[in-house]
């Protein structure tokens, strides 16, 4: 399996709509995700484990608050995490 994106829209430290396109090249197959501390790269990995598999990192605080505060200080209700995939030359699509 290979990630090709991931879009998060209010998740956590996410407000609107986030998009990430991860490197499918057969020579250049790395992604690099850097951030100084605090700035979400924990919220990116909880996202994927969230969508997959509705667990969280271990340490993991407030499973129940997963809205953006943002958002939810503007009257919004609703998060959600897309991730495509690629499997056995399949393309696949998990919300």
């Amino acid at each position: 399996m290979r990630l090709k994106y991931l879009l998060i829209e209010n998740f956590r430290s996410f407000y609107g709509e986030q998009y990430i396109e991860f490197s499918l090249d057969e020579d250049k197959n790395t992604t690099i995700i850097y951030a100084p501390n605090g700035y979400g790269k924990t919220n990116l990995l909880n996202a994927i484990l969230w969508c997959f598999h509705r667990k969280f990192s271990p340490g993991f605080k407030a499973k129940t608050d997963l809205l953006n505060w943002e958002a939810k200080s503007r009257g919004r209700k609703s998060y959600h995490v897309e991730i495509g995939f690629v499997h056995d030359n399949t393309e696949w699509r998990v919300k």
